[in-house]
C-alpha cells in the first residue's frame, strides 16, 4: 500500500495529465470547426444560382452541407464548460466559489493530508469523465468531417461545371 506521500504525488500527476487530456480536445476543436467552416463557404462560394438547381445538384449538395453542421454541432457538445464536480472540494473552482474567501482559507488550514487525497482522487475522476466526453464528441465531430470531405468534393466539382 503506498505512503500518504506517494498518493499525493501520483494524484497530481494523474489530474495533470486527465488536464491535458481536456486541453486536447479543446485544441482539436479549434482547428475542426476552422476547417467545417471553410468547407462550407466553399460550398455558399460555388452554389448555382437557383434557377438552375436540379435534384441531382441539391442531392450532391445537402450531404455534405448537413455532415459538416453536424460536425459543428458535435463541437459545440465537446466545447460546452462541464462547471459540475464535487460539491465539497477544495479544489475545484466551482466549490471554492461557494466559500468566503477567509472561509476558504480557514478550510485549507484545516485540511488534513487524508481529505486532500480523497479531494484529489474526485479531481481525477470527474475531470476523467469530463475528459472522455469531449474527446468523444471530438471524435464524432471527426468523423462527420471525414464523412463529408467526399461527398464535399463531388459537390464542388458540380457547382464548379455549372459556375464554368
Amino acid at each position: 500500500m503506498m505512503e500518504e506521500k506517494d498518493k499525493v504525488q501520483y494524484l497530481q500527476d494523474n489530474l495533470s495529465r486527465v488536464l491535458g487530456l481536456i486541453s486536447s480536445a479543446d485544441s482539436k476543436a479549434s482547428t475542426i470547426v476552422a476547417i467545417d467552416t471553410a468547407m462550407l463557404g466553399a460550398l455558399v462560394v460555388l452554389i448555382p444560382s437557383p434557377r438552375l438547381w436540379t435534384t441531382s445538384l441539391l442531392c450532391c449538395s445537402v450531404p455534405p452541407s448537413a455532415l459538416l453542421i453536424l460536425s459543428i454541432l458535435f463541437l459545440s457538445f465537446s466545447t460546452i464548460p462541464r462547471t459540475s464536480g464535487p460539491g465539497n472540494s477544495l479544489l475545484f473552482f466551482g466549490a471554492i466559489t461557494r466559500h468566503t474567501l477567509e472561509g476558504y482559507g480557514n478550510a485549507v488550514h484545516m485540511m488534513t493530508e487524508s481529505e486532500y487525497v480523497e479531494d484529489l482522487i474526485g479531481q481525477c475522476y470527474r475531470n476523467s469523465q469530463i475528459a472522455w466526453q469531449k474527446h468523444l464528441w471530438t471524435r464524432r465531430s471527426m468523423v462527420a468531417l471525414y464523412a463529408a470531405i467526399p461527398v464535399w468534393l463531388i459537390a464542388l466539382f458540380s457547382f464548379y461545371q455549372l459556375k464554368g
